[in-house]
């Protein structure tokens, strides 16, 4: 029976750590469209910070700010597996493997924050352009609360 550490994700042929690589490489251009966050402040600037641009500028910065500390603690995780101590095959397969790293934690910490702000601005999105009608929201704040519970998973 084989191990987990030498299995290929979704068969495809592909070990972890290039698993791991390649979403990275995804990661990156995807983190470059975020920096479109400084267009996005000029235009709630000249609108007048206040109200809901206030609000959105807030979530828009908290936002940024996770995004990097994700691509950050990303680019820590892959030149630990790949420079660092675990830079052999095994030791880098088992580092990627495993979810108990500091670095793992982080980046599913700073993820599903993310997600769950994104998914609260629709929904609050949803609760004004729909006049304010709560059971509209209600499934949507259950999937919401129910992504929070992946923090204790």
């Amino acid at each position: 029976m084989s191990s987990p550490l030498n299995a290929s994700p979704g068969d495809s042929g592909l070990s972890w750590s290039s698993v791991y690589l390649i979403a990275s490489w995804i990661v990156g251009p995807l983190y470059g469209v975020i920096c479109v966050f400084s267009l996005c402040v000029h235009v709630l600037h000249m609108k007048g910070l206040k109200g809901s641009n206030l609000m959105m500028l807030i979530v828009a910065s908290v936002q940024f700010a996770l995004a990097t500390g994700h691509i950050t603690t990303m680019l820590v995780q892959l030149s630990r597996a790949y420079v660092g101590a675990a830079g052999t095959l095994d030791g880098r397969s088992q580092y990627l493997f495993s979810g108990a790293s500091p670095e793992h934690i982080t980046l599913d910490v700073l993820y599903i924050t993310n997600s769950l702000i994104g998914d609260a601005i629709l929904i609050w999105r949803l609760w004004i352009i729909w006049n304010r009608n709560f059971r509209l929201c209600l499934p949507f704040i259950v999937l919401c609360i129910a992504t929070a519970g992946q923090f204790g998973a």
